[in-house]
């Protein structure tokens, strides 16, 4: 009896894993008898996954010996920036979270070890390097540069940068990320629409714990330096595959959304899941089903999006040729929706950060017939009154990335 009681209060408090998915993803490559190097990709991504999975959840239950306060912490309505991939939210997320009096931001290496154990290791380790000259920072920055050197003018990547939080869902093996690994995508349909595939006892779960890792981040970084508390940001583009689970568990949060011409947007996102495929996939080819696919999940997110954003009071859109034209204007826009100050001294940041161009604008480039695409299908994720103009901006061949 004693040790039925104590699995049933150690029972929630570890990260929540869906075991089904693993299951489903294991009979699916075995049927298919994937190639060697597909079978590589899945069992390093499996390895990585369950020891990435013990250590979390050794750091999370240690959380409750060392600081069982996280469990209490206020958890303030989260700002949420979403919109399907390529559509300039890394461009906003990194200006909004320059406001560090308003906003806390989660970080990569938050999204890959949530703990407040793991950061409080982290900032002690962090202070004695800085004592000793930094060694261990400057051997992390040659890490990230090795690790993340294939993104380099695409999408800006590091441990220590700003990041969306996916890492988290991946964990849990809900999420539509599993598709760089297993690009199969109508044999495993769940990951593309959480809100409709997943059993309720999973959702459930997901939602227990996406609060529970934001009370957790909030309780290192939930206040300013005024001792005033801060506003989670949270970017995230694939959010529409379970935009109805976030909005229940967060009732009260804000959203801005990023829309842009899916013309544009969507054949991007297409060749940055493409440019993984290629390197254990290589006989998908680039106007594939699996491509084909992948664009008809992205324009059913676009689709959705749309519609949450013109029936929720709670969600703002910015349009991106907007955004990248006229910064500035659109921030101020979405301080007044989100009812917070823009200060003269974060304003003064953002148009410092703007003025680096460099930093924001991507050399990823597509070929929208390369994927077997056309205009005419990819417009038709518009609502009838937008195709003319969006076709109208997509003949002007703007080329603007994130």
């Amino acid at each position: 009896m004693r040790t039925v009681c104590i699995a049933w209060k150690i029972k929630g408090v570890y990260l929540y894993t869906r075991l089904s998915s693993a299951i489903a993803i294991t009979k699916k490559a075995a049927k298919r008898r994937l190639g060697g190097r597909q079978v590589v990709a899945l069992s390093a991504f499996a390895g990585l996954h369950a020891s990435l999975f013990t250590v979390v959840n050794i750091l999370r239950l240690a959380d409750y010996g060392f600081s069982p306060k996280f469990r209490k912490e206020p958890l303030r309505a989260p700002v949420f920036i979403v919109a399907t991939p390529r559509s300039g939210t890394t461009f906003l997320h990194h200006l909004l979270a320059l406001d560090e009096k308003n906003f806390s931001h989660l970080k990569l290496y938050q999204t890959v070890l949530p703990s407040v154990t793991a950061e409080r290791m982290i900032q002690s380790v962090d202070k004695v390097d800085s004592f000793i000259g930094a060694p261990l920072r400057k051997c992390l920055s040659k890490f990230n540069q090795r690790l993340f050197s294939q993104w380099d003018g695409i999408h800006e990547v590091g441990l220590g940068r700003e990041e969306e939080d996916e890492a988290l869902f991946m964990l849990g093996l809900m999420s539509p990320a599993l598709y760089l690994v297993f690009p199969y995508l109508s044999e495993l349909p769940e990951f593309s629409d959480i809100d409709r595939h997943l059993d309720l006892k999973s959702l459930e779960r997901l939602k227990r714990d996406y609060h529970l890792t934001l009370r957790r981040h909030l309780y290192v970084h939930g206040l300013n330096n005024e001792g005033n508390a801060r506003t989670p940001l949270i970017k995230n583009v694939l959010l529409p595959s379970r935009l109805s689970t976030v909005t229940a568990a967060f009732p009260d949060a804000k959203f801005l959304r990023l829309k842009r011409n899916p013309a544009q947007s969507i054949p991007s996102a297409l060749s940055l899941f493409y440019e993984i495929w290629r390197k254990h996939s290589p006989e998908i080819q680039r106007n594939s089903k699996e491509v084909s696919e992948l664009a008809d999940m992205f324009i059913q997110h676009f689709k959705k999006l749309d519609l949450f954003c013109a029936e929720n009071p709670n969600a703002h859109t910015l349009e991106f040729e907007n955004l990248i034209s006229n910064p500035l204007h659109e921030i101020r826009k979405a301080y007044a929706f989100l009812g917070l100050e823009l200060t003269k001294e974060v304003e003064d940041k953002m148009r410092s950060s703007i003025a680096r161009p460099q930093e924001h604008k991507s050399i990823h480039r597509y070929d929208l017939e390369s994927f077997g695409l056309n205009e005419k299908e990819i417009f038709e994720a518009l609502p009838d009154e937008r195709r003319a103009v969006a076709a109208q901006k997509y003949d002007q061949g703007a080329q603007n990335e994130e």
